[in-house]
């Protein structure tokens, strides 16, 4: 699903500038949260919380938990940036110069190049966290659970429920 939305949603040939939807971008760590929550039957609509929740339960390396957090709100702070620079709902980075350039200034950076440097590193860090996390997944063995001797599992039954007739009435 994350990989599609990636494809899908990113501006083709704009990956590098979309803090949102591309690679290492918030939906990365907001999917890695997401997950945490549906695992463990949490109720934790706020992104930072879910993850601060997995450290608390050792569900997340507190490692992973820092990494993901502080790069988040990184971005997160770019995207407010963003928005108010431009009135609109943005996630997406200037790829003209004066404008990206503008951004950066507003954004605490001196030099254009400085913040797409940092910008690529908080991006590498969150993707690094969100394969590992992922991986991880997918090669832990999955729990089954068994059905208990004697019983067998069936789907439920279900009836059909006769809908009006499909007889034409004639006029009269």
């Amino acid at each position: 699903m994350r990989m599609r939305i990636e494809k899908e949603r990113t501006p083709a040939g704009k990956d590098h500038l979309a803090i949102k939807t591309g690679s290492g971008g918030l939906m990365d760590v907001e999917f890695v949260a997401q997950t945490l929550c549906l695992e463990n039957g949490w109720h934790e609509p706020n992104t930072l919380a879910a993850l601060q929740r997995a450290a608390n339960e050792k569900v997340l390396s507190a490692g992973s938990v820092q990494h993901l957090s502080e790069n988040y709100k990184r971005l997160m702070q770019i995207e407010r940036i963003l928005r108010r620079w431009s009135f609109d709902a943005e996630s997406v980075l200037p790829d003209d110069p004066a404008p990206f350039c503008r951004v950066a200034v507003r954004c605490g950076f001196q030099k254009a190049e400085d913040f797409q440097q940092a910008v690529n590193d908080y991006r590498k860090i969150i993707r690094s966290e969100y394969e590992r996390f992922f991986l991880e997944k997918s090669n832990s063995p999955k729990e089954v659970k068994a059905v208990p001797q004697g019983r067998q599992a069936t789907a439920p039954k279900t009836t059909r429920r006769k809908g009006p007739s499909t007889k034409r009435l004639k006029r009269s």
